[in-house]
């Protein structure tokens, strides 16, 4: 978690725990800075990572679902992630952070997170 909050720039991202759950599933969030602000991702203490399609589909252009499937299908790409199982694209499915162990995973998550960013920005300047 520490290694992608270095990796990502600060400006365009805002970093936080939720406020109400003292279980294990509460969760780091990784939001971007838009308004209003979009919760991209979130570590749970439990060991999982939340993928915020739910969040996602409120924003262009994951407002259309075959961007959240192309989200899907580029977080599948890295080694033991596999979305297909447990995919709704309205949900928030998780995946065990263990799956980012690997630098060149860790690399592929953050470069995943980077593009939902261009993406959601680019939206919003049309």
């Amino acid at each position: 978690m520490r290694k992608i909050e270095e990796q990502i720039k600060e400006e365009d991202y805002s970093f936080r725990w939720s406020s109400r759950r003292k279980d294990e599933r509460a969760t780091f969030w990784i939001f971007l800075n838009v308004d209003p602000p979009c919760r991209l991702f979130g570590f749970r203490v439990d060991g999982n990572i939340e993928i915020r399609f739910g969040d996602l589909m409120k924003f262009p252009p994951f407002s259309d679902e075959t961007n959240r499937h192309m989200l899907a299908e580029r977080l599948n790409k890295i080694p033991d992630i596999d979305l297909r199982k447990k995919l709704t694209l309205t949900g928030s499915p998780s995946i065990s952070i263990a799956a980012l162990k690997e630098k060149e995973s860790l690399l592929t998550f953050t470069e995943i997170i980077e593009w939902c960013k261009q993406e959601i920005k680019k939206a919003q300047e049309l």
